[in-house]
């Protein structure tokens, strides 16, 4: 004759299952973040590439970090093109500016600007060179800057996760490293949401996930020093 579980079979059987679920939900939800991470990667390296393509159609010359009165209003701002929308007609889909893991990409919408909007999750280089500080925010960082005049260019963040600069929400997602120059938020350059790592498309072109710290001072490596990057002086002889 069969005999039915009893109550304390139940709930260690109970007890077990919960202790897997509270062991392998984590699991799950790093392997997702993991996916996620690797489709935000790609978005990168297709950023990176496109503005390479940009650079070499402009005489080797990156755009520029916003393009003020550019004819038709911007998708982000009425009277600005900002270098998000500049490479665009090298991308040619707005869902590459957009992280999987971004729950609320950066959009404006100011001064009129046209429909759709551009959402974007992608922070731009606009770190001041170390050997001729530039405090104009339309050629800012690398805005206009020769590609021959970028000093290790492997080595040179161009595009990364990002957040809002300003606390304002007015500039999207334009950075800096220089906490006395373009505002402190400097911890959102590089914003990690894949499990504490952050992605990066460099000056050369190539793209890869970084390590990055706690976004709180002091700011990590990878924002202060990443970011920074120099003319080559050997170019200005060339």
């Amino acid at each position: 004759m069969r005999r039915g579980f009893t109550l304390i079979e139940l709930l260690v059987v109970i007890a077990i299952i919960a202790i897997l679920a509270a062991i392998l939900f984590p699991v799950f939800a790093r392997a997702r973040e993991k996916a996620r991470q690797t489709s935000c990667l790609s978005n990168l390296k297709q950023i990176g590439l496109a503005t390479m393509m940009y650079a070499t159609d402009y005489d080797d010359t990156m755009p520029m970090t916003c393009n003020p009165d550019g004819g038709t209003p911007g998708r982000i701002y009425g009277n600005r093109r900002y270098v998000h929308e500049l490479v665009m007609p090298y991308i040619k889909s707005d869902e590459i500016m957009l992280c999987p893991s971004d729950a609320q990409p950066y959009t404006h919408g100011g001064g009129g600007a046209a429909r759709p909007l551009l959402p974007t999750s992608y922070g731009w280089n606009c770190t001041p060179p170390l050997r001729e500080p530039d405090t104009s925010w339309t050629t800012a960082g690398l805005g206009a800057a020769p590609l021959s005049m970028i000093d290790s260019p492997a080595e040179k963040i161009m595009w990364t996760d990002s957040d809002i600069l300003f606390s304002g929400g007015l500039t999207p997602n334009l950075f800096t490293s220089d906490p006395n120059g373009y505002g402190d938020d400097v911890c959102k350059a590089g914003f990690w949401r894949h499990n504490e790592w952050v992605n990066v498309a460099y000056c050369d072109g190539h793209a890869k996930a970084a390590k990055a710290a706690a976004d709180s001072p002091p700011w990590p490596a990878f924002v202060t020093d990443l970011w920074a990057w120099q003319y080559d002086a050997r170019a200005e002889d060339r």
